[in-house]
């Protein structure tokens, strides 16, 4: 059986999350949740939104969304997308991405959180606006970088 979170309860997470960690949850760290919290679709259904159940918590409410403090950019061009590859591969041992390192969504999906976590770290491309500079082919944009995979 599903259990219901009331509103108190989930202020009193999100400040016990805050406390724990020094910040306020992010959405996708609750997405599937850690044990003893709820689940980030919770918090949106009985807030309305993440952002209004973050300042029911009294946090700030781009606290909660991580993606916001970088905004990414939408346009690259293929020169500064095969400047990208080689600077992620300059910093993984050499490996250049594959597609879930810059489709964070993807990689949470996958259960790979870290990988989503290295993209909001840096300054990176989402896939799909990498590969549409090479006609949807993440295998061509590799091999523009010199990665024949």
């Amino acid at each position: 059986m599903r259990r219901r979170w009331s509103k108190a309860e989930i202020r009193e997470a999100i400040r016990r999350w805050r406390d724990t960690h020094g910040r306020a949850p992010r959405l996708r760290e609750w997405n599937p949740p850690p044990e003893g919290y709820p689940n980030a679709s919770t918090v949106q259904s009985v807030y309305g939104s993440w952002a209004a159940g973050m300042r029911a918590a009294g946090q700030p409410a781009q606290a909660a969304y991580r993606r916001l403090e970088h905004k990414r950019r939408l346009r690259w061009s293929r020169d500064e997308l095969v400047e990208a590859v080689q600077r992620w591969a300059a910093s993984n041992d050499g490996h250049p991405p594959v597609y879930e390192d810059w489709d964070p969504a993807m990689a949470r999906r996958r259960g790979r959180n870290g990988r989503a976590e290295a993209f909001y770290d840096g300054e990176w491309p989402h896939a799909s606006v990498a590969v549409r500079q090479f006609d949807g082919s993440w295998r061509d944009l590799l091999a523009a970088a010199g990665f024949d995979r």
